[in-house]
């Protein structure tokens, strides 16, 4: 009986903490929030195109200088399977900026999506929730959080040729 109501009392708070998944061996339970399980990796890199790559776009690695990977913008005619990141920021040319690698891309407007939805590489560099129906399929995340000015996305670039 006294398992039953540990069971149940955990699973009361990982439902007030927004757990993501109750797991753990006969001895004990581990519970993770969404706040946990979301690690942010941001880099500095620099812009090589000649224009400016705007907030939100998908960049692969294309050289280096001075110890800094420098970057340009991906689609899915041009070096897809390298999809690296995303925009972190405006940056100009031949400037320095940020890409999230992985972890919670915030204060996008996701409200042409559903939470939940699986968003690929699209033909301008951005987000879709259509998946190719040929050539390369790249995940580059799910919808967390639907908003004008303050939707989530969760990066984690995945090639699923």
């Amino acid at each position: 009986m006294k398992r039953v109501w540990l069971i149940t009392f955990l699973i009361l708070i990982a439902i007030k903490c927004q757990a993501v998944y109750i797991n753990g061996p006969s001895t004990g339970f581990l519970i993770e929030t969404k706040d946990q399980q979301i690690k942010d990796r941001v880099i500095s890199v620099l812009n090589s195109r000649l224009d400016t790559l705007q907030r939100g776009r998908i960049v692969y690695v294309n050289g280096s200088i001075h110890n800094d990977y420098t970057v340009d913008l991906c689609s899915p005619n041009y070096y897809p399977y390298q999809a690296f990141g995303i925009t972190d920021e405006l940056i100009y040319q031949k400037q320095p900026g940020n890409i999230r690698i992985s972890g919670v891309f915030k204060g996008y407007n996701t409200t042409d999506f559903e939470e939940n939805d699986e968003l690929y590489l699209s033909q301008n560099g951005t987000f879709t929730k259509v998946e190719p129906l040929t050539g390369p399929k790249i995940s580059i995340g799910t919808v967390i959080k639907v908003d004008e000015f303050d939707g989530w996305i969760l990066i984690n670039i995945i090639n699923k040729r």
